[in-house]
């Protein structure tokens, strides 16, 4: 059975510090390393499960498409 990758935004709308995206599914990983770029230069594949990266998204609309 295929498990579809979903994602939504986990954060309100507006100005904050910070935004939160969650994404999930089995090409999760895949998709969310074409978009996100995190600032120690570590791609998501690479790190261990349940870890935070702070980075930046690039291409918005690129990654909405994808899915």
């Amino acid at each position: 059975m295929s498990e579809r990758t979903i994602a939504a935004i986990a954060t309100p709308a507006g100005d904050g510090a910070l935004g939160v995206i969650r994404i999930s599914g089995e090409d999760a990983i895949s998709i969310a390393d074409k978009v996100f770029f995190a600032f120690s230069g570590k791609k998501l594949g690479s790190l261990e499960g349940y870890r935070a990266a702070y980075g930046e998204i690039k291409t918005v609309i690129m990654f909405l498409m994808m899915l």
